[in-house]
């Protein structure tokens, strides 16, 4: 499906940091729901779940450091 916001970027801010991984955390923790853009944008190994996997993932892609799936 279409999804206007970028991978790695929930916030749609145009910037992947740690707004970003704060976000992921509150879906985690229940604290907020995504919408569908927003999983979309926040389930980076498109496991279908939203995790630390995730989280994981995006503090690599913000230092730089690239992952081997």
């Amino acid at each position: 499906p279409f999804n206007p916001y970028e991978m790695g970027d929930p916030n749609n801010d145009s910037f992947t940091n740690i707004q970003d991984i704060l976000l992921l955390i509150s879906y985690i923790t229940g604290q907020s729901e995504p919408d569908q853009y927003e999983e979309l944008a926040s389930d980076l190994n498109q496991d279908g779940n939203i995790n630390i996997q995730d989280i994981i993932i995006m503090i690599n892609f913000i230092l730089g450091n690239t992952v081997n799936h």
